[in-house]
């Protein structure tokens, strides 16, 4: 089976979360609120070992090192120059994507260069945690309407070994939306289940 296509362990823990949730709810509105907590925590299955990221660049003259690849141990991608040197890398991580220079070299970006990546269910979105590189600030990364993460690196500096950090967003899974509307359904089912004027502490 193709792995970008594998269910894959986090529809099963979805599943059993929800089933988990429809049985607390016979034990009242806190356990029920609880178990809702619990289940409706967003599984990264979008940025799972799994799953295919794919990278293009906007300039024919720095490509992407390959135009696709699972999540690695270590980067991922880097831009080549038309000499073959390999100026700048992208690893990706869970869902933090680092952005690292070569320690070796002094990298300078003049003309308009954009990254663009994408994935299967697409990029809910991006923040900049921190940056090392000249001219890197959160204006330099975006997602696009359609899930893309775009990287722009026009007059971006770099010199020696400098990083930036960037938190992505998942797309939740299907599965994780059906248990958050069972979970909302049964609270409120459970509430009004309860005898009125009994609070929640009531013994």
């Amino acid at each position: 089976m193709n792995p970008s296509t594998s269910p894959g362990p986090n529809r099963h823990h979805a599943a059993s979360r929800l089933a988990a949730l429809l049985r607390s709810v016979a034990a009242g509105p806190v356990r029920t609120a609880a178990c809702l907590a619990a289940a409706t925590v967003f599984a990264p299955g979008a940025a799972s070992a799994a799953t295919t990221i794919t990278c293009s660049s906007n300039s024919t003259d720095m490509p992407c090192s390959v135009a696709s690849s699972p999540i690695v141990d270590g980067p991922e991608f880097g831009i080549i120059a038309w000499n073959g040197w390999d100026l700048i890398d992208f690893d990706f991580d869970g869902d933090t994507l680092t952005v690292l220079n070569d320690p070796d070299l002094s990298t300078g970006f003049g003309t308009p260069l954009r990254i663009t990546f994408s994935r299967p269910g697409g990029f809910a979105g991006a923040t900049l945690l921190s940056s090392e590189l000249r001219g890197f600030d959160r204006h330099n990364v975006s997602v696009t309407a359609d899930g893309l993460l775009v990287i722009d690196l026009e007059q971006v500096y770099t010199l020696g070994a400098e990083r930036a950090v960037i938190v992505l967003g998942s797309v939740p899974e299907p599965t994780n939306w059906i248990a958050m509307a069972a979970g909302l359904g049964a609270v409120g089912w459970s509430l009004r289940r309860r005898p009125p004027g009994r609070s929640a502490g009531a013994r």
